[in-house]
């Protein structure tokens, strides 16, 4: 009993450090690769032409440099993860869809002067989407975890207002209150 208490008190005060800028910002990018790979396995049906595999290292160290910098630019590495809100969600939508506009325009402009294009605009649209879920999954799946752990498994009373016309209302409200699972009677 004593090493489970032990290991609580471990996460509450793990869950009090904030993860420094730094880890956050290695974690976006860890992840905006995983999102490239991804969009280009989805893009070309998990084969790769030869086209695309001999351009594909310094594709992606074009792509990560570029979120990178983007990533720095809009800040989003600076916020701490578990007091992230809408509004952060926001600025990372933002941040991705900046990057992607550069993206871009950096193949498009590549494209008119004759060069190789190195990522496609199909795999761009795939990683945008991609890049979205996962960097804002991350983010609210780190908030619920430090809300997990800072609260523990006790359940939380809510408020809830309902809304209906008269009976309906109230009807659904004597359901609540008489309901036999219901241990918050």
């Amino acid at each position: 009993m004593r090493t489970v208490l032990f290991i609580e008190k471990k996460f509450k005060d793990v869950a009090n450090i904030l993860l420094p800028a730094w880890v956050v910002f290695n974690i976006d990018l860890f992840l905006s690769f995983l999102s490239i790979l991804i969009a280009y396995t989805l893009r070309y049906n998990f084969i790769f032409p030869d086209e695309v595999s001999n351009n594909f290292s310094v594709a992606i160290l074009r792509y990560l440099l570029i979120r990178g910098v983007v990533f720095l630019i809009f800040g989003i590495a600076q916020t701490h993860i578990r007091y992230t809100n809408s509004r952060e969600l926001i600025r990372l939508l933002f941040a991705v869809l900046t990057g992607t506009i550069l993206l871009s325009m950096v193949s498009f402009i590549r494209h008119m002067l004759g060069l190789s294009v190195y990522l496609s605009f199909s795999v761009l649209i795939i990683d945008f989407f991609v890049v979205i879920y996962l960097l804002a999954g991350f983010r609210i799946l780190a908030r619920y975890i430090v809300y997990r752990i800072k609260t523990g498994n006790k359940n939380i009373d809510f408020n809830v207002v309902i809304f209906g016309h008269d009976h309906f209302a109230v009807s659904i409200k004597t359901a609540i209150e008489t309901d036999i699972e219901n241990p918050k009677k």
